[in-house]
């Protein structure tokens, strides 16, 4: 039976198991009881209408559970899960840093709010629903104290609640911590995976929690980090991409391998990517496949290896075409996330092969595909267009356009919405304190202790924000 069939089966007979014995049931889980019935009516599955309208219904159930047991931090948690499906990803419109008119973000902030200074205040359902709360809104920092209060309280055996606190540190540029919750949550997850879970459902919340490390090692200039998170991506999935993928579930594990060819653009191991092959079936893996020649055409663009690298786009474009329509992970279809390296691509060919100016177009390009990408944490394109662009600027001495787009990328300006930054980035760092010293801008000395603040965790020299920098033919420099 479908997964999603034995989920529903599951549900509607443990409601129904639940209402033969609400006579002698407490009033509080009664009810609670009667507002589930409503969500699961039936074991059939419906189309994705009527799913919606059993959500809606349920949510609708809450609402007087809620005025009537509120303070019960258990009931509030289920309150405010309730309300959050309604428009799960989309409480907030993100461009637009307000509430999304179709979600009750008012309901769920005002019971947030009340819990969190009441009895919800060490609640870890409250807790982590604030973080998935906030971390969308123009205010991701609010949910520090719940990000750090669960840290605290995380279960040892709950690897997914030891990772959440990363999306809120990720956000406000605190690599460090981030990096420490995606380790204890790996190391809970491993134990999982080799008694327990291998659901699909499960392994798509371990490769999250590895994601995590990864961004976060991308972001610090941490080879290790990344290396080390790319390595167990490649492990948990072994074994699993073997047939074509047909169910979201299916696109997202393939999604999530996909990531592993951007670590070695993002440390500018040109040499290892030129000389690497795919070994998988592109039948099974087709971003990955499509990934895996859009390294290759940047690697070998930076090493002045050009028509090399024309033919690995020529390839990256046949594989592009060859993803089914409709393939879709991290809340993207695939050929936007796609749309976003092809140009970036294509950016660094023309530029190590002297067309400046096209180079710089199509980068301008990737940054823009890149801010058009639905909000998901960590990112879907893993390293910043932005990154590449300003490194490049800088080599060819246009620094006050480097200095608007490392700004920008870190936040400075507040043109871009917090879930588009990359606040506290090594690179961004790296780059804003050479614009600055180079325009003799009094913001210099600030700039270069950031800087200073944000070097150790890095394992790799970093003079750049992008190995893409250096003339063609060498190893780039960053």
């Amino acid at each position: 039976m479908p997964e999603k069939e034995q989920a529903l089966a599951a549900c509607h007979g443990a409601i129904a198991e639940a209402m033969s014995r609400t006579a002698n049931a407490p009033p509080e889980a009664r009810a609670l009881i009667e507002a589930l019935a409503v969500r699961y009516p039936q074991t059939e599955v419906p189309d994705d209408g009527v799913l919606a309208s059993w959500e809606r219904a349920y949510a609708d159930a809450m609402i007087p559970v809620y005025e009537a047991y509120g303070d019960d931090p258990d009931i509030a948690a289920l309150y405010i899960d309730s309300q959050i499906m309604l428009t799960p990803w989309q409480i907030y419109d993100v461009d637009k840093r307000a509430p999304n008119p179709e979600a009750r973000e008012r309901e769920i902030q005002a019971a947030l709010e009340r819990s969190l200074a009441g009895t919800g205040a060490d609640h870890i359902g409250v807790l982590h629903f604030d973080i998935h709360v906030q971390e969308m809104s123009p205010t991701p920092e609010k949910a520090l104290p719940s990000a750090r209060r669960l840290q605290e309280l995380a279960p040892p055996d709950a690897g997914h609640l030891q990772h959440m606190p990363s999306h809120i540190h990720a956000l406000v540029g605190d690599f460090d911590e981030a990096t420490r919750c995606s380790r204890l949550s790996m190391a809970t997850d491993k134990r999982f995976m080799a008694n327990l879970h291998r659901t699909p459902f499960y392994r798509t919340l371990v490769c999250h929690d590895v994601h995590m490390l990864m961004f976060a090692g991308m972001q610090t200039g941490n080879l290790a980090d990344a290396a080390d998170a790319a390595i167990v991506m490649a492990e948990i999935l072994e074994n699993v991409l073997v047939h074509p993928p047909v169910t979201h579930m299916d696109m997202t594990l393939e999604g999530y391998y996909a990531t592993i060819a951007h670590v070695d653009v993002r440390f500018g191991r040109w040499q290892q990517i030129a000389g690497r092959k795919f070994t998988g079936d592109p039948a099974f893996m087709p971003v990955s496949h499509a990934m895996h020649h859009q390294a290759r055409a940047v690697a070998l663009a930076a090493l002045g290896r050009h028509d090399e690298a024309d033919m690995a786009a020529a390839d990256f474009d046949a594989a592009r075409a060859r993803v089914p329509a409709g393939y879709a992970y991290f809340n993207n279809q695939a050929d936007d996330i796609l749309a976003v390296g092809a140009a970036m691509m294509r950016g660094e060919m023309a530029y190590h092969a002297g067309e400046t100016e096209a180079g710089f177009n199509w980068l301008r390009e990737a940054v823009a595909a890149e801010d058009r990408l639905v909000y998901t944490e960590p990112r879907a394109w893993m390293h910043p267009p932005r990154h590449a662009l300003g490194a490049l600027l800088l080599e060819q001495g246009r620094i006050d356009e480097a200095r608007v787009i490392y700004e920008r990328d870190l936040g400075h300006d507040e043109e871009l919405p917090v879930s588009r930054q990359n606040r506290g980035n090594v690179w961004s760092l790296s780059g804003l304190a050479e614009c600055y010293e180079k325009l003799g801008d009094p913001r210099a000395g600030d700039a270069g202790a950031a800087l200073a603040a944000a070097l150790p965790l890095a394992d790799q020299p970093v003079t750049s924000s992008c190995f893409c920098r250096g003339r063609a033919g060498g190893s780039g420099t960053a």
